[in-house]
């Protein structure tokens, strides 16, 4: 298992707000990561659209349920 987040960027403001909200979010991923779930960041990831192989799957699908 693993947990898919945002860990809040960077503050480029002196904003004491929303220092806060990057400290709490930061906060929640080492809680995570002290108790052994895995972390990515959504940042870091690569969105690739998966029509295709949604469609070849669902023609396995209907040719199994022929047979």
């Amino acid at each position: 298992m693993f947990v898919m987040l945002n860990d809040g960027g960077t503050c480029k403001d002196t904003d004491y707000d929303m220092a806060m909200r990057i400290l709490i979010q930061r906060n929640f991923i080492f809680g995570l990561l002290t108790s052994g779930v895995a972390v990515t960041l959504l940042r870091e990831a690569e969105f690739r659209d998966s029509k295709v192989g949604w469609l070849l799957i669902m023609t396995v699908k209907s040719h199994m349920n022929e047979e």
